[in-house]
């Protein structure tokens, strides 16, 4: 019964809706990758001219790699959505707002508490927070938009 109830909330209702699904996430997958990797070049290059500043380098990365992501995922992923352009980025950033905190938080875990290298605690946040994004991108960011 909760396997049928996540089915039908994630509108998987066959063989063909799964498949529709499937494809969707490897398109956010792929799009995820090419954001983490823009985040992640933005992140490495402040480290190291700045050393210590992983908080403000999460930020700055965070911000550029955010839009990034909202361009591709309309473009790609969630085309299907008749959500206008700047409400829709809006949600994204606010989406993405969650994440942001949920990653300082752990980076600030990983590296001062469990003592990561500051280069190496993105890599482990991306695997953490990837499914929750996709999550909130399909149900909030780029959910059915009906003129309100």
């Amino acid at each position: 019964m909760l396997i049928r109830n996540i089915l039908k909330r994630l509108e998987i209702t066959d063989k063909q809706s799964f498949w529709q699904f499937f494809w969707q996430m490897f398109k956010f997958s792929l799009v995820g990758l090419s954001n983490t990797a823009i985040y992640l070049l933005i992140y490495q290059a402040i480290v190291t001219f700045r050393p210590g500043a992983y908080i403000s380098a999460n930020i700055i990365a965070w911000i550029i790699s955010t839009g990034w992501s909202y361009l591709l995922n309309r473009r790609f992923v969630f085309k299907d959505s008749e959500m206008p352009f700047i409400t829709g980025l809006l949600r994204c950033y606010i989406t993405y707002l969650a994440s942001l905190v949920l990653s300082t938080l752990l980076l600030m875990l990983w590296i001062e508490i469990v003592g990561i290298p500051e280069r190496i605690a993105p890599f482990i946040n991306v695997v953490l927070l990837m499914p929750i994004n996709f999550f909130m991108n399909k149900f909030f960011t780029f959910r059915s938009f009906k003129g309100h």
